[in-house]
């Protein structure tokens, strides 16, 4: 989960520096026509945006990671502890009491296992509500750069805007 943690960041820095050129091509595009420059600064803005959209999802896919590692690493430790626990009492037990003790190890270990499963499930769906709803963005971004005319509608609208001016 480590390496994976940091492709994550590796690939969220990239998107913000990605964002960033787009950002700066805004407002250093050449004057050809209004029509084209505005179609060119309006694809930008959008391409700006998505990237960085997509440096906030990694973002939260790194953060949801993180609160997994950790989750893991408790429940590690506490299931150590439950067995050291139960090794040093089947060490004092006489042997018709071992089965019982090994029993009552066992519950505490499977109790512990659906405590932190929720506790997974509960940071997937936290991550899941914060990218989820960026993640429609940039789709419903991919289609307007696909040629839906959304971009034709956003730059009449500007020149309409400019018009009642």
């Amino acid at each position: 989960m480590e390496s994976t943690s940091a492709r994550l960041r590796a690939a969220q820095a990239s998107h913000n520096s990605l964002g960033r050129i787009y950002g700066s091509a805004i407002e250093t595009l050449p004057q050809t026509t209004k029509d084209t420059i505005g179609y060119s600064s309006a694809a930008h803005r959008v391409m700006r945006e998505d990237h960085q959209n997509i440096g906030i999802i990694l973002d939260h896919l790194h953060d949801g990671i993180l609160q997994a590692i950790k989750l893991r690493n408790e429940l590690n430790s506490l299931l150590d502890e439950v067995d050291c626990e139960t090794h040093r009492e089947i060490a004092d037990a006489t042997l018709d009491q071992r089965d019982e003790i090994i029993a009552a190890g066992h519950a505490r270990a499977v109790t512990l296992h659906a405590k932190y499963a929720a506790a997974v499930v509960e940071v997937h769906a936290r991550t899941q509500a914060l990218v989820a709803p960026i993640a429609t963005k940039i789709v419903n971004n991919s289609r307007i750069t696909a040629g839906s005319g959304t971009i034709a509608q956003e730059l009449n609208s500007d020149s309409q805007d400019e018009a009642d001016t």
